[in-house]
């Protein structure tokens, strides 16, 4: 399935863009830290965006970057990951990670609350280690596709019920990640007070 078919910057419009909010705050060693602002209400955001160069930074939002469109490299202190149309990557929560692209490209990036589910613990020593560009579990891997092509559709379509499809959504994701992609060995991680550096 190609989700760059089923979305479009045009298409979404400004629900995109209106609900994210971000802000990068320099911490020392040459990183920064993203300040996600979510909603009362969200446990989630998306939007949709072009990347050029984006510092080495780090945020406490899992992110999960979909590429609709061009090419795009993520690189971390001991490694870099070059990813093509139709690649989703996930970025851990306090990761340290760079992204850059020299052509024009498209991303859906989706960003989970760190304290959603409300079982902090359950999250405490496991990485996330999902990357279509060297994962050899395609159905995985299209699970994953599927689920973030619906959770967008579900928040952008708000139709009657839609947040609660749009949380059974969120939790199969994550369900999806947790099952799938698991692993207890972390990339480069910020420390947890890096913030107030």
């Amino acid at each position: 399935m190609c989700l760059h078919n089923q979305l479009s910057s045009k298409a979404l419009g400004s629900t995109l863009n209106d609900n994210y909010n971000f802000c990068l705050y320099t911490c020392g060693m040459d990183s920064s830290y993203e300040l996600i602002r979510f909603g009362d209400e969200k446990m989630v955001r998306f939007y949709i965006h072009e990347v050029r160069y984006v510092q080495n930074h780090w945020h406490e939002a899992l992110e999960l970057l979909f590429i609709l469109e061009g090419d795009v490299s993520i690189s971390f202190l001991d490694k870099e990951v070059h990813l093509s149309q139709d690649d989703v990557f996930v970025i851990n929560s306090r990761e340290l990670h760079t992204v850059r692209s020299k052509v024009r490209n498209r991303i859906l990036a989706l960003q989970v609350v760190p304290t959603f589910p409300n079982k902090p613990d359950l999250w405490d020593n496991v990485w996330i280690s999902c990357s279509s560009a060297e994962s050899g579990e395609l159905d995985a891997v299209n699970q994953i596709k599927e689920l973030v092509a619906r959770l967008v559709d579900t928040g952008t379509k708000r139709n009657i019920g839609w947040e609660l499809e749009f949380q059974s959504l969120t939790f199969a994701l994550l369900h999806a990640l947790y099952r799938n992609f698991q692993s207890t060995t972390p990339r480069t991680v910020a420390p947890e007070d890096a913030k107030y550096i």
